[in-house]
Formats: structure tokens, C-alpha cells, sequence
């Protein structure tokens, strides 16, 4: 549960840029899930499209990314995914 908003943080520190300007969005596998990492992260906001689709595994990010474009109002925009095993990836983008 940790080890994503772990790699967001590193990820943030890493290019000087506090959470509070940063949307997220990102794997989204359960509503429990998605609250602790928006307890954790404490960024202006999480996006997801949980409700409307579910787990959509390795697509969550494209699609919710696509649903949520035009409302993204942060200067940054934290990208996350997660795979099989260990596999983690984050991207941080200026908007």
C-alpha cells in the first residue's frame, strides 16, 4: 500500500515540487487503495474513474488521464502505474 505514494514523494522531492500543486492520477484496484494514497500524498487532487469502469490494471492511468484532460488545473500532473511483481513506474509532467 505504501510503496506507490513512497515513489511519488521520492519522485516529487527529487524535482522540488510539493505535492499541493500536483494532480494524480494513477492505478486505481480499489476504493481502499485510492484513500490511502490520497491520505499519503496529500496532493490537490486524485482522479479516478473507479466508479465508472473499475480496475482497469495497466490502462487506469490512459483512460482516466483521457476522461479528466481538460479539468486538470495543477501546475504538475503525477502519472503511476503498477505491474506483476515489483514493478512500479511513475512520470512527472508540467502542465
Amino acid at each position: 500500500m505504501d510503496a506507490p505514494p513512497d515513489l511519488v514523494h521520492r519522485l516529487l522531492d527529487r524535482n522540488g515540487v510539493p505535492p499541493g500543486k500536483v494532480t494524480v492520477i494513477g492505478h486505481q484496484a480499489s476504493d481502499l487503495l485510492l484513500d490511502h494514497w490520497r491520505r499519503r500524498l496529500h496532493p490537490a487532487r486524485v482522479f479516478d474513474t473507479l466508479d465508472r469502469y473499475g480496475n482497469l490494471v495497466i490502462a487506469s492511468a490512459a483512460v482516466t488521464l483521457d476522461a479528466y484532460a481538460g479539468l486538470i488545473d495543477t501546475p504538475y500532473l503525477v502519472l503511476f502505474g503498477l505491474g506483476i511483481g515489483s514493478y512500479q513506474i511513475a512520470m512527472l509532467i508540467r502542465m
